[in-house]
Parts: C-alpha cells; structure tokens; sequence
C-alpha cells in the first residue's frame, strides 16, 4: 500500500538557509491578509487649520476610503491624495451648509489620503481605509 503522505512537504527551505516549517508559512500569510485587509483609521478635531491624513501603504490594490466629517458651522473640507507625501491632488471636496455631519466614500489609487480645513468653527475629521 503505498504511503499518502510520500512526497509532501512539511518544510521549505530556502536559498539563504532558512527552513521554515509549512505552519510557520501559513502563520505568516495570515499576518499578510489581516494587515493587507484590516481597515484603518484616523481621527483629527479642534478649530483653525485641522488636517487629518491616512497612509494606506501595504493594502493590496486600491483602497476603499471613506471619509466623514462635523462641524458646528458651515465649512468646506478638501479631500486630496498622494503618492509621495508632497505633491498632493484633489480627490474631492465635502461641503456643509450649517452645523452638521457628512461622509462620502471613494475608491482611491495613491497610498496617502488626507482631509484638510480652515475653520473657526469646532470640526471632526474621520478618515477611514481598507482593501
């Protein structure tokens, strides 16, 4: 009868010597998919110049983001991203006629996301990403 288990791989090793363990390879893929897919966040409040930003380096592909903001009077929030941290480009904009709240989400293709205003009023920002 022959042996099922002939043949299959319990361990692999590597060009540099390292032998890792079939387990140790799936534990690590894991890691890999829980970071890749697990949302981020990020949360700004106060008065004048408030920005709040989000890196989403490392999802895989584009992230879904959404944004939501208050504010205690009318604003205007600027939502823009970049791809190197300088240069950034406009992705949007979220306008609030009175106090109140707002979100709108978006599918983005560069790894920085921030939303910025200059208000007098007291603002919340929430910036939300994930695959």
């Amino acid at each position: 009868m022959a042996d099922k288990n002939k043949g299959r791989v319990s361990a692999k090793q590597f060009p540099d010597g390292e032998l890792i363990q079939i387990p140790d390879i799936a534990t690590r893929l894991e890691k890999l998919f829980r970071e890749a897919f697990e949302p981020r966040v990020n949360v700004a409040r106060g008065m004048g110049k408030v920005i709040c930003a989000l890196d989403l380096r490392g999802l895989a592909g584009r992230a879904n983001v959404e944004v939501w903001v208050k504010s205690s009077g009318a604003d205007t929030f600027y939502i823009e991203s970049s791809v190197d941290g300088v240069n950034w480009r406009p992705a949007g904009t979220i306008v609030l006629d009175a106090a109140g709240e707002k979100s709108d989400g978006f599918i983005n293709a560069r790894p920085l996301v921030r939303v910025r205003v200059e208000t007098t009023n007291q603002v919340e920002i929430e910036v939300c990403g994930s695959r």
